[in-house]
């Protein structure tokens, strides 16, 4: 429940760092579009424009300069309209604009940009010829004469209606609001992964654990048997547990293969592998190509181990043994013949007087 609710805390911070992000910069930057297309509009209407002399009669030119006085109550926004063919050559599209004037971006379009250090948030706008526009950036002949005698006569004409003269760019500094959530993001991303992490391990074990011996389980024998190289294949089984089981209780019971297990892998090597497979029976494979002798070696002393050991609790303590049965594994022998031989050998060892080791001989 703890974790759930750790991640519901995070999932909540993010959505507050998303909403935080679209309401400062992202709504900032389409309200200033907002605003300017307004203006345009404003002094796009017949009794305005025919009553302001130029320039103030002239969308672009007032939309701007209002918008100036806009970004001057703010470092972080800013707004300006430019052109491949400005009228105003001042207005000029830079190398980047360029690119989005190129791309023939028929709608808003945001794109991200660093510049001196700073990271900015940019919306650009096309701007579409109006038939108002046709007047001031149609043909030169209908322009009017304080335009063409303050701009020239090469600028900013031979336009249509459905032309896209230009772009209304609205940037924004997104800086401190990244830098923000890079923090809010060490700040819990940091704890959030360690949650992660801590949970994979415990689903790794519930999946690849015996959770009673700590050995590893058969579905992790199921899933790895194929990587297995050369080496031995030992099944262990321990004897008349039943019995224990039936006088001691199933709790008992598990008690003693709890101990068993853990003697067991006291005597391996990191590279060996234990596996219990359900009940009394246990499994581990020696990786390598040790010697038959040190196989035997290594089983006389395990057994002895076993022999030797008091199992159970306070009250009750007893003596237990294993029967072992061995097959050597080759590369090129498939793990499950092997383990068939083991079988085989054990069920010898079991008929025979138990508390013992045999190798199969082919």
């Amino acid at each position: 429940m703890k974790h759930i609710i750790r991640l519901l805390i995070v999932a909540a911070t993010a959505l507050l760092m998303w909403m935080d992000f679209k309401i400062s910069a992202v709504s900032r930057i389409d309200t200033l579009i907002d605003f300017s297309q307004s203006i345009r509009n404003f002094t796009s209407m017949p009794n305005y424009s025919s009553t302001t002399q130029f320039p103030f009669n002239v969308p672009s030119y007032v939309t701007v300069h209002m918008t100036k006085e806009l970004n001057a109550l703010s470092d972080m926004a800013n707004y300006k309209e430019v052109s491949l063919n400005p009228t105003n050559r001042e207005n000029l599209a830079n190398k980047r604009e360029t690119s989005v004037l190129e791309s023939d971006e028929t709608s808003s379009a945001y794109r991200v940009y660093l510049e001196n250090s700073n990271v900015y948030l940019t919306r650009y706008d096309p701007i579409v010829v109006e038939p108002s526009c046709v007047q001031c950036h149609g043909s030169v002949d209908t322009a009017m004469a304080e335009q063409v005698k303050m701009y020239g006569r090469d600028n900013g004409f031979n336009y249509k209606v459905g032309d896209i003269y230009g772009l209304k760019v609205a940037s924004i500094d997104v800086t401190w609001f990244l830098l923000r959530y890079v923090g809010l993001a060490v700040l819990f991303g940091v704890p959030v992964a360690i949650l992660v992490s801590r949970y994979n391990r415990k689903l790794n074990a519930a999946m690849n654990i015996d959770a009673l011996s700590g050995a590893f389980n058969k579905n992790y024998y199921l899933k790895t048997k194929h990587t297995f190289g050369s080496g031995y294949f030992l099944l262990f089984d321990i004897d008349d547990f039943k019995q224990i089981n039936d006088t001691h209780g199933h709790q008992y019971g598990d008690m003693v293969i709890s101990q068993v297990c853990q003697l067991l892998k006291s005597y391996c090597r990191d590279s060996d592998q234990l596996f219990r497979f359900g009940g009394e029976e246990f499994a581990l494979f020696i990786q390598g190509d040790a010697s038959k002798l040190r196989v035997e070696d290594f089983l006389k002393s395990t057994l002895n181990e076993i022999r030797q050991t008091s199992f159970g609790d306070e009250q009750v303590k007893l003596r237990v043994t294993v029967s072992i049965g061995v097959c050597h594994k080759a590369d090129e022998h498939q793990i499950d013949d092997v383990m068939s031989k083991s079988d085989k050998a054990l069920y010898q060892v079991k008929c025979t007087g138990k508390d013992n080791f045999l190798f199969y001989d082919e």
